[in-house]
């Protein structure tokens, strides 16, 4: 059954820190949302600064793969970027990572 083996996935999976960034109030949970971005978007990029793939992305926040890849694409207009590189620099130099 996919669903149970979804639960049962080992918790050495999941990047340590990974699942904190999406937790408001935790360490790690965006502060503000700089360039018009939504608070999502911040978790987002945040997460994609820390070397997360769309996959991962998607377990952190609890959202389908494709909503993540949504969400990146948003990251990308609104940053005026075209790469995972340049939305991770980005972060960085505003201290979103």
């Amino acid at each position: 059954d996919i669903l149970a083996r979804a639960t049962l996935r080992p918790q050495s999976e999941v990047p340590p820190g990974l699942l904190d960034a999406s937790r408001p109030g935790q360490p790690g949970a965006p502060k503000s949302a700089p360039a018009g971005l939504s608070s999502r978007e911040v978790e987002v990029i945040r997460l994609v600064a820390e070397g997360c793939s769309d996959r991962d992305i998607a377990a952190a926040l609890f959202i389908c793969r494709r909503t993540a890849s949504a969400h990146l694409q948003h990251v990308y207009n609104k940053l005026g970027v075209s790469s995972r590189a340049a939305a991770a620099a980005w972060a960085v130099r505003n201290d979103l990572a």
